[in-house]
Parts: structure tokens; C-alpha cells; sequence
């Protein structure tokens, strides 16, 4: 769901997100809200600790966004997510890593911030009781997420610090990314023993339900992602040989104003995807045949209606500016988990500025 847009970069935010948010949130709220308060004490408490942590999420992808213009990154789009956030960029060519290094550090610095902020608000002691429990546990969750997104594990922001900070002294992207795949594997260890095994094996206690769902959430995205990287030379030479442009559809466009009856005429000549866009050019969806099945099936009452009516959101993980190689293998995978298509925005000479071709991710969505 899209909520605003800032300086051209629309903001999306999943209901997943608030979902996660309500679980964190729940599984502290019994610590800090004495057992006989009334129940309408627990409703605000849960109610402002989950906007709130929505809201941190979303200062900790802005501050991304803003540490990456100033270095001379363009943010495309943020998003907030079931594994937190996302803040997808136009990269330059040949950018020098300290640039990425100062972008991935932001986040944490953003939270902790917030934490040094919310204390001293805390401290103020001038809040009715559910006002001050918000603050507090707030203050404490941005430190938890500024301490966890800075341990140097790939895909944190700690570990993408590290991969380009190995990248810069070394002039190895690999490297870097080598370093901070064992780093994110080392954290995995670390997650594991203190939620899992040191309950069981030290306090004599079964892990609860909770921790094991949060280690199952993290432990997926960060293994996958460091495995798809420590794997990478097994498969180097098989990925050398991937160009994605032998793959490239056709892409049309349209204003988000165009009817559905004229969209589909465009898909019946033969092209893959319409990218749906506002006034000013930035893309709000798409729309592919799979989409205009539930308007063909509606038959004549649909076909009036806007493209913005049914296009679908592209997701932050389905845009790449890599066709070939390793970069590209990994692109195809991440939006094969969110999208049926790769979209790329290609860089280089030999592209039109702003260009996007899509790929079919293989994804059954």
C-alpha cells in the first residue's frame, strides 16, 4: 500500500509489516504493563508501541534514502516489509564503495538516534502512564534494532558496511562480500545459541514459541542470502555465462488515467507488461495478462475503469540494474519470491536513460 511519496520515491508499506510489529510488541507488552491494569491501558500501549516501531522502521529506511543523496544515489522506492525495510536505489556507475559503506551505516545510526532521543523524552517524567510506556519501550526496541542491524552479517546493515568497507581496501567486491557472508553466518550461530540452545541447554528451559518464529523468520533470510554468496564460486562459471537480455519482453506504458479496455488491446498485440505511471513519470504498478484476467472474466462493466484500478505493486526485491552474471542469478531470485516478473533498469551507455526491460521470474503468484 502506497502512503506518500517523498522527493519522487514512493513509500510503500506492507500490512505484513504491521503484522510483525504486533508480534514484537506482544511478546514484551506482559513485562512492562502490570498485571490488574485495564484492558483499555493494554490497547493504547499495544496500539502506540506498534505504530511506533512502524514508524522507526520507516525513519531507519529514510535516513538511507538521504545519506544516499547525499553521496549521489537516487532513491527509487522505500519499503516496509515482514523482514523490516527496503530502500531500493539508482546506483552511478563505478560508485566507490565508501559511498554504499556510509549508506548501509545509516540505519543503525538513525535508531540509535531515536534511542538517545526517546530516553530523554522518557526521563522528562511528564507522561500519563501508557504515554511513558510507549516512549520507554520504543526507546529500547531502536537500540535493539540499531545493535542487531550492526552486527557484520551479510544482508544487515552491519555486514553490507563491512562488504564495502573490505571492497574499498581491497578493490574486491567479492571479498567483501565473502567477509560479510561468514560474518552473517556467525550471527546466525549467535541468534540461535541465545534464543535456542542457551535457554535449553544452560537455563533448562524450553525456548518459547516466539523466539523460535523470530529465529525461523531471520535465520531463513539471512542463511539464504549468505549461502547464495559462499556458494558463488561453485557456480562462477555458470553464472558468467547468464545474460538476462536474451530473456527481455516487451514493455509499453501508460498513464494511470488509461482504461482497461485500451490496456487490453495493448496486451493482445503482443506485449508482456504495461508499467502504469502518474504525471510525473514515476511507475505506480504494472499490469500483465494475468493481471486483466479478473477484468476479462467481468466482462464490458470493467473495462471503463482506470489502469490504476488493478495494477499491481512492483516490489523493491523485483527491480535490479543487473542483467549478467552473479548479480543477475541473485536479482531473478529475489523476484522470484515477490513477483512473477524481474524488472531491470539497466546502466550504461548502450541503454536509453530510464529504460526498463522485464524478465519473468518464474514466480507462480
Amino acid at each position: 500500500m502506497k502512503i506518500a511519496t517523498l522527493k519522487g520515491a514512493p513509500i510503500f508499506v506492507s500490512p505484513t509489516n504491521l503484522i510483525i510489529a504486533l508480534l514484537v510488541t506482544m511478546s514484551f507488552v506482559p513485562a512492562i504493563i502490570p498485571s490488574g491494569a485495564p484492558i483499555s491501558t493494554t490497547i493504547i500501549v499495544v496500539i502506540g508501541v506498534v505504530v511506533g516501531l512502524s514508524l522507526s522502521i520507516l525513519c531507519h529506511e529514510l535516513s538511507h534514502g538521504m545519506v544516499g543523496m547525499l553521496v549521489g544515489r537516487t532513491p527509487l522506492r522505500y519499503e516496509l516489509t515482514l523482514f523490516g525495510g527496503r530502500t531500493s536505489f539508482r546506483v552511478p556507475a563505478n560508485e566507490a564503495p565508501w559511498k554504499a559503506a556510509l549508506t548501509s551505516a545509516s540505519g543503525p545510526l538513525a535508531n540509535a538516534l531515536l534511542y538517545g532521543i526517546l530516553s530523554a523524552i522518557f526521563h522528562t517524567r511528564m507522561w500519563s502512564f501508557e504515554a511513558g510506556t510507549i516512549v520507554w519501550a520504543l526507546a529500547w526496541i531502536n537500540l535493539m534494532l540499531a545493535i542487531f542491524n550492526a552486527l557484520p552479517g551479510w544482508p544487515l546493515d552491519g555486514g553490507q558496511t563491512l562488504a564495502s568497507i573490505v571492497h574499498q581496501v581491497t578493490g574486491r567486491r567479492d571479498w567483501g562480500l565473502k567477509v560479510a557472508a561468514v560474518g552473517g553466518l556467525g550471527v546466525l550461530a549467535f541468534i540461535g545459541w541465545m534464543w535456542v540452545l542457551r535457554p535449553v541447554v544452560l537455563l533448562h528451559q524450553k525456548p518459547d514459541v516466539f523466539s523460535l518464529f523470530i529465529l525461523v523468520i531471520v535465520g531463513m533470510s539471512i542463511g539464504q542470502a549468505c549461502w547464495a554468496i559462499l556458494s558463488g564460486p561453485k557456480k562462477q562459471r555458470e553464472y558468467s555465462s547468464v545474460d538476462l537480455r536474451s530473456q527481455f519482453e516487451t514493455v509499453s506504458w501508460a498513464d494511470a488515467d488509461t482504461s482497461l479496455s485500451v490496456i487490453d488491446s495493448t496486451l493482445q498485440s503482443g506485449i508482456s507488461v504495461v508499467l502504469v505511471k502518474d504525471r510525473s513519470g514515476k511507475i505506480l504498478g504494472f499490469i500483465d495478462n494475468q493481471a486483466m484476467d479478473s477484468v476479462r472474466q467481468a466482462g464490458q462493466a470493467m473495462w471503463s475503469m482506470p489502469a490504476s484500478a488493478v495494477s499491481q505493486v512492483v516490489p523493491a526485491r523485483a527491480f535490479s540494474q543487473y542483467y549478467r552474471g552473479q548479480d543477475a542469478v541473485q536479482a531473478l531470485s529475489q523476484a522470484r519470491s515477490c513477483c512473477r516478473w524481474l524488472f531491470i533498469q539497466p546502466q550504461g551507455n548502450q541503454f536509453d536513460r530510464g529504460a526498463i526491460f522485464v524478465v519473468p521470474s518464474g514466480a507462480r503468484m
